[in-house]
C-alpha cells in the first residue's frame, strides 16, 4: 500500500515491490489500484500519454450514477477507472482506477461491488 501524494489524499494498493524501479506496473500480473477524491475528472486525455482508444459509459455503483472509463494507450497499456460523484460535497467525485495487467481488472469490479454508501 502506498501514497505518492499525501497532500491530495491519494490511496494506492499494488501487488509489486515499488522499490524495484525496473518493475513496471504494466508488467504481466502486476497492477495498481488508486483512489482519490477530485473536483475534476482525472480521465481527460493527455498528450503525455497518447491514447489509442478512450470510452466512457454511464453505470450504477451501489445505487448511484457513475462513469466507467476505459483507456488503451498507443503502447498497449490499459487502465479502467470509475468516476463516482459524491453527494453533498460541492462537485467532488471519487475517482478509482486500476492500471496494469487487464487480466486482473476484475479485482476493481469486486471492490466496487462491495461498496455501500453511508449518508
Amino acid at each position: 500500500m502506498g501514497n505518492n501524494d499525501l497532500g491530495r489524499g491519494s490511496l494506492q494498493f499494488f501487488n509489486y515491490d515499488e522499490s524495484k524501479s525496473s518493475k513496471s506496473v504494466f508488467s504481466t500480473g502486476t497492477n495498481k489500484i488508486e483512489a482519490v477524491v477530485v473536483t475534476t475528472s482525472p480521465y481527460v486525455p493527455s498528450s503525455d500519454y497518447p491514447e489509442k482508444t478512450h470510452s466512457v459509459t454511464e453505470v450504477t455503483i451501489a445505487g448511484r450514477k457513475a462513469y466507467r472509463v476505459e483507456v488503451e494507450l498507443v503502447g498497449g497499456e490499459r487502465m479502467l477507472g470509475y468516476l463516482i460523484p459524491l453527494q453533498n460535497t460541492n462537485g467532488k467525485s471519487l475517482a478509482i482506477t486500476i492500471y496494469g495487467d487487464p487480466a486482473n481488472f476484475y479485482v476493481l469490479g469486486n471492490l466496487l461491488n462491495s461498496f455501500e454508501w453511508i449518508d
